[in-house]
């Protein structure tokens, strides 16, 4: 209704049922495996951790929050940057935000008709990622060229936060004294 252009993400309506079948598909397959090959026991945290990870997802609500929090803490960096959440059209089966225009960081031949310094662009998104993980602990976990855009600048834009880690402050610590 204001006129700003959104980007909507809508579930499938059966799609809670197919990944629940798909998962246990996939835990049957860890039990022959482990069955067979006695060395491959640490499967179960595995799958433990991409069930979790993908039911999730299915939680559009979880992945408004997860833009929130990870964005809040790039609010004095106009370089990085998040699509803002309208949350009077979000649901957990509905996510809308605002549209964001960009390059994928992946098309080279589009980032040089942009004038983009890749060393630099690249040092901007180790150094965001960096900042996410051992600064905030909280992190973007679904890094891949679709759900990264550039633009002039060069400006990151982060989208797609269905995947979201997070990090103890224990465990930066550890991290960054090693």
């Amino acid at each position: 209704p204001d006129g700003r252009a959104v980007a909507v993400k809508v579930q499938y309506p059966d799609i809670e049922q197919v990944v629940r079948s798909d998962l246990t598909s996939l835990r049957r397959i860890i039990s022959i495996i482990q069955r067979f090959v006695p060395s491959y026991q640490g499967l179960d945290n595995v799958y433990l951790e991409i069930r979790a990870m993908i039911l999730q997802e299915l939680d559009f609500t979880g992945e408004a929050r997860n833009i929130d929090k990870v964005s809040v803490n790039f609010e004095e960096n106009p370089d990085i940057c998040f699509p803002t959440v309208v949350p009077q059209y979000t649901t957990r089966r509905v996510l809308t935000t605002e549209f964001m225009e960009g390059v994928k960081v992946s098309d080279i031949p589009r980032l040089e008709e942009l004038g983009v310094d890749r060393k630099e662009l690249a040092r901007m998104v180790v150094e965001a990622y960096c900042q996410q993980i051992f600064h905030h602990g909280i992190y973007h976990a679904d890094p891949h060229p679709g759900n990264i855009l550039v633009t002039g600048g060069p400006t990151i834009k982060f989208l797609d936060f269905g995947a979201v880690a997070e990090i103890s402050p224990a465990m930066r610590h550890g991290i960054i004294s090693i």
